[in-house]
């Protein structure tokens, strides 16, 4: 940056950090844990505020439209905050990223106040002068009346200053703190003006809503009147729950920026703007009975009309099996396959016999202190919960020749658990080759996501991502006429589309497409990487990258092979033949680990020939800086 008020020039990144910087590793790590939490919340919120009957609400579309930008302003407020944070930053630490960073920042939080005020002001419009809120808001109108939003966020993003992160106060200010005693030329007096307006509209528009809602509610004598008016109230609650936040924030940034304050004021402050954008997920969750009821809708659990949840698995309409009984679901429509049942069975229980001694070789001390045997631990443990669903569970039911109908309880329950560890299992084993990938060519940036424990937080990510699949998508349902699970129990001809589950897709695809990513930029820095490594120390920790990045590769891509299948499968009617393939595939992409494991891994494997007393090994040590490991060995090779 050239800009005389933003020129760095003075010092160095390096001595700009030691000299007004504080590391804060925590308060990082956990603004990055809470950005990526909500921005996946939203995920599943916004596909329901998407559907037809909704979106055609203008309420609807100006919800979705703040959460949207809220989306947006948490990878500011949030994940960019967490980083800069853990490092350390100050503004001309990264002056690129903190200048653009901070325009964007700025730009989305006034138009969210906005945005908020405007789902404040359809409410009470639609409560006290519906003719005026369908002339503002009906139908497309309601698009045009967003856009004053975002021209409103665009004049702040390109006319007036934008703000600058400091970790010293783990907060953005307007000030960039490079020179002293020039706080006044970086004031952003629009800025304080749209925070104060924010505050005496939102007042207002409550002043207004109080003297109105009593004599609303007075007169709602009939039963279709009493349910428009707690519909508007719930939304209206939410609404103000929303700007009450952004009140909050805005009073205290407004102080903060002109006025001595304590650091604890300011952690508030900060905190208020990121919950700002982070709870309208909460609330709508807490208090949206639609959107709620819409999520429930998705996993099964409601009927298409809102009503109350179901007593039962099989009192759910989509997976209702009363049209026959179980035994008659089993001749009409399954297929007795002894062998095949047998088979898996004995597959998923030697695979989980061996996963035992695998595992109790990682968890030595030695190796658990590795960053990718944690990560390898808990893949291996995944795999083996998933072994019990795609073998175990399937042989059994393989050799009963069942459906769906035959056990709706058992194989409901199997089938989220089943789709919960596939996809939980796949953000792990990339996870895994991101790790091996990061130490051959950013060891700093591998360290700061994975050295010690932090390793630990990276894998939460899995975890909440395999519970989203869980909960919020539809289960898959065994067949043993076609010997896989498909999202169809196959129980109603002619509706599957109705079983669709659209985000199991994108996971699939998105593993193909992140893990082909990943190798393409492997390939173009791993030749550069060994012509550097000459010495034997380097050479032996090249040789140990390699080994472990072969496991995740292979690992990958059974799992890539798998995901396009079982994508293919459940849109496109496919042979049989390749309907079995994907079920193997996906039994094998949870047993191939242990099978990888001891055939590349020379570390596992010389554990158990140690455990069995065929191999001595001595870990001599184990250097953190450049990641080797030096063993003097004894005994055949």
């Amino acid at each position: 940056m050239t800009i005389p008020l933003y020129n760095c020039s003075a010092h160095t990144p390096e001595e700009w950090s030691e000299r007004d910087g504080v590391r804060r590793p925590l308060y990082g790590l956990a603004d990055m844990t809470y950005g990526m939490i909500f921005n996946m919340l939203y995920v599943p919120i916004l596909a329901v505020l998407f559907e037809k009957e909704h979106i055609r609400m203008s309420c609807f579309k100006i919800m979705i439209f703040l959460a949207s930008v809220d989306m947006l302003a948490l990878w500011v407020n949030s994940i960019i905050t967490g980083f800069l944070a853990y490092q350390g930053a100050v503004y001309c630490t990264y002056p690129n990223l903190i200048y653009i960073a901070g325009m964007a920042g700025l730009g989305l939080w006034c138009c969210s106040c906005v945005i908020a005020m405007s789902l404040v002001l359809n409410r009470l419009l639609d409560l006290t002068k519906p003719e005026l809120g369908s002339f503002l808001f009906e139908g497309n109108r309601t698009y045009f009346m967003l856009s004053f939003s975002i021209v409103y966020g665009m004049y702040f993003v390109i006319f007036t200053p934008p703000i600058a992160f400091s970790s010293k106060y783990h907060t953005w200010f307007f000030d960039p703190l490079i020179f002293v005693n020039r706080t006044e030329e970086y004031a952003n007096i629009p800025h304080g003006f749209n925070n104060i307006l924010v505050v005496s509209v939102t007042c207002l528009l409550y002043v207004s809503f109080c003297f109105v809602l009593g004599q609303k509610f007075k007169q709602a004598s009939d039963g279709n009147t009493s349910k428009s008016n707690k519909m508007s109230t719930q939304i209206f609650l939410q609404s103000a729950l929303i700007c009450a936040i952004n009140q909050i924030a805005s009073i205290i940034y407004v102080i903060m920026n002109f006025i001595d304050v304590p650091f604890w004021l300011i952690i508030v402050g900060h905190s208020m703007w990121q919950f700002g954008h982070g709870a309208p997920a909460l609330i709508y969750l807490g208090l949206n009975r639609t959107i709620r009821n819409g999520l429930l809708r998705k996993i099964g659990l409601k009927k298409q009309k809102v009503g109350s949840a179901y007593g039962s698995i099989s009192a759910i309409p989509l997976y209702n099996c009363s049209a026959h009984t179980a035994e008659e679901w089993s001749e009409r429509d399954g297929v007795e396959r002894p062998i095949v049942g047998c088979l898996d069975m004995a597959y998923g229980i030697f695979i989980n016999i061996m996963y035992l001694p695998i595992l109790t070789v990682m968890f030595e001390k030695d190796y658990f202190k590795m960053s990718c045997f944690k990560i390898m631990i808990f893949l291996g443990i995944v795999d083996m919960l998933a072994l019990w669903v795609n073998s175990i569970i399937t042989g059994f039911l393989a050799f009963h020749g069942a459906v769906y109908c035959s056990y709706p309880n058992l194989i409901y329950i199997s089938g989220m658990a089943g789709l919960s560890l596939w996809c939980c299992s796949c953000i792990i084993a990339m996870s895994l080759v991101i790790n091996r990938l990061m130490d051959l060519t950013k060891p700093r940036i591998c360290a700061m996501f994975f050295e010690g424990k932090k390793t630990f937080l990276v894998m939460t990510l899995p975890i909440i991502y395999g519970l989203y699949f869980l909960f919020f998508t539809a289960p898959v349902m065994f067949s043993s006429k076609f010997m896989t699970w498909f999202f169809d129990p196959l129980i109603f001809p002619d509706r599957g589309f109705e079983y669709a589950n659209i985000p199991h897709g994108f996971n699939n695809l998105l593993v193909v497409g992140v893990t082909c990513l990943l190798y393409t930029s492997l390939c173009c820095v791993l030749g550069e990487k060994f012509n550097m490594i000459e010495d034997t120390t380097h050479s032996k920790t090249k040789n140990l990258s390699l080994q472990i990045f072969f496991q995740s590769a292979l690992i990958c891509a059974i799992n890539q092979i798998a995901s396009v299948i079982y994508v293919i499968m459940n849109f496109i009617e496919v042979p049989l033949w390749l309907i079995m393939l994907g079920h193997v595939l996906w039994q094998f992409g949870h047993g191939a680990p242990v099978l990888i494991y001891l055939a590349l891994n020379r570390t596992l494997r010389n554990g158990l020939l140690r455990r069995l007393g065929f191999r001595k090994i001595r870990i001599a040590s184990y250097n953190r800086d450049h990641g080797s490991v030096n063993t003097n060995k004894t005994g055949s090779h």
